[in-house]
């Protein structure tokens, strides 16, 4: 059975005033925020980033490909639980980043689905996936056979072990057909050779490859895909679809991006600790091993997803690292294993991942969240994130927007109360000046007046009251 319905895609401007840090306010219409200003009325205009429902709850694995035929990227989605019926979930991209129709496809016995992949198994032009469920019991995964309009025929099933299987698809063995690998996280993984027709062949097994996360990618630069696996491990491809391995660095960590971030042809790995702030960047050997380079610490209570890749578009290689909340920090790279400092822009901070779905220079970035269930994407570019950015404030507190320069930039004006470090309780105004191309001043502090530790500021409002223009 399958369920087309329209899509709720909108842009979402996350306003927030805590903690000392000020994102883009809530008074977002329209893709504008008007200024506050009665002498010179101005309107600033703030990157969102877009989300989309998938009709449900527990969206993953977001991933982006073409599979309505027109050329444009959409995204596939596995839903484990919805309002309607589980299953999955394409969501039609319309070339500019934005989403449009829902198409929902239910798997056999309306089966929940938890992790995805897609690639041309049946070499017809149109793509396929391999979706594995998340049932109790034996979890299978299931080909589903593209019909190019984003909706599936129903092809092979395959063993997917006892718990969530984790699919992937590319050409291991080198024959012009696409394969199909499943890691499990017990039990072993298993690598399904594929006929060319939408089948797959007789199984090899790795009863020692327990694996939460499998990513055919050729990591020694030898022209074969190996397996990159979580934590920056390698199952090398002797090439010819038998491994070697697994291989890990001398350093901890989970997750995995990997992207030439030192521009010597090397395919560079960085991962986080999960459980603190920690990003971990390793030089790649070009074996498929990693040297740690450097250790960067963000400003976050507990970094969990990253993903790399060239999100400006500058030529060189760059990190997302999720963080607390709905946000996520671009490190720019420099390309020598230096980053700029950390931005935070407000985008979906789940599962991150990346596609194209501009075709611009620049590489995009895909994410979900959970209750509700919404698929994020925000375009790459030379000023970052197509998302609203964060702007850090001395003064948290109230929030009001204006030209308080007179360069013609709208700035951004909080008030609140400080502890300044000469004593007292203290109502003050701080302002971040625009600086043009997204970047702002650091916060410039007026003491207002001292106060009791029962008063404070409740609102805030520019105007030009003396007429000076």
């Amino acid at each position: 059975m399958r369920i087309m319905r329209r899509a709720t895609a909108r842009r979402c401007l996350l306003g927030v005033v805590a903690g000392g840090l000020v994102v883009g306010q809530a008074a977002f219409v329209g893709g504008t925020a008007k200024a506050e200003t009665s002498a010179k009325p101005r309107t600033a205009t703030f990157d969102a980033a877009i989300a989309a429902e998938v009709g449900g709850l527990f969206p993953r694995t977001p991933l982006s490909a073409d599979f309505t035929g027109d050329d444009i990227p959409d995204i596939a989605v596995s839903v484990s639980s919805t309002q309607q019926v589980p299953g999955l979930a394409i969501l039609v991209g319309d070339g500019r980043g934005g989403l449009t129709d829902l198409l929902q496809t239910t798997l056999p016995g309306n089966a929940r689905a938890c992790d995805l992949a897609a690639g041309d198994l049946d070499r017809n032009g149109t793509m396929d996936l391999a979706v594995a469920t998340c049932e109790s019991g034996p979890t299978p995964v299931w080909l589903l056979l593209g019909n190019g309009d984003g909706t599936f025929e129903q092809g092979q099933q395959v063993d997917g072990g006892t718990l969530i299987a984790h699919p992937a698809i590319g050409d291991l063995d080198g024959d012009g057909k696409p394969d199909l690998v499943v890691g499990k996280t017990i039990g072993g993984s298993t690598i399904y050779f594929g006929k060319g027709n939408g089948s797959v062949a007789k199984p090899r097994d790795y009863p020692n490859l327990n694996t939460s996360h499998v990513d055919p990618l050729d990591v020694t630069g030898d022209g074969a895909l190996d397996l990159a696996l979580p934590g920056l491990g390698t199952m090398v491809n002797n090439g010819d679809g038998t491994f070697t391995g697994p291989r890990y660095p001398s350093f901890s960590s989970s997750g995995g991006a990997y992207v030439d971030l030192d521009e010597d042809g090397n395919l560079d790995g960085a991962g986080v600790d999960g459980s603190g702030r920690h990003v971990y960047v390793g030089a790649g050997q070009g074996d498929g091993s990693y040297d740690l380079v450097t250790t960067l610490e963000l400003p976050v209570t507990q970094t969990t997803s990253i993903a790399g890749g060239d999100f400006t578009g500058d030529g060189h290689g760059d990190l997302i690292v999720n963080g607390d909340g709905p946000m996520v920090y671009l490190l720019a790279g420099r390309g020598d294993f230096s980053f700029d400092a950390p931005v935070a822009f407000a985008t979906g901070s789940q599962q991150l991942t990346t596609g194209d779905l501009d075709g611009s220079p620049a590489v995009d970035l895909l994410s979900v969240t959970t209750d509700p269930g919404l698929v994020y994407t925000a375009l790459g570019g030379p000023r970052g994130l197509g998302a609203a950015r964060q702007v850090p404030s001395a003064v948290p507190g109230e929030l009001a927007l204006g030209d308080v320069n007179g360069d013609g930039r709208t700035d951004v004006v909080t008030a609140g109360g400080i502890l300044p470090a000469d004593g007292g309780i203290w109502s003050a105004l701080g302002a971040n000046l625009n600086r043009g191309k997204g970047r702002f001043s650091a916060t410039v502090v007026t003491r207002v007046r001292e106060e009791s530790a029962g008063a404070g500021v409740a609102a805030l409002t520019l105007a030009d009251v003396n007429g000076d223009g």
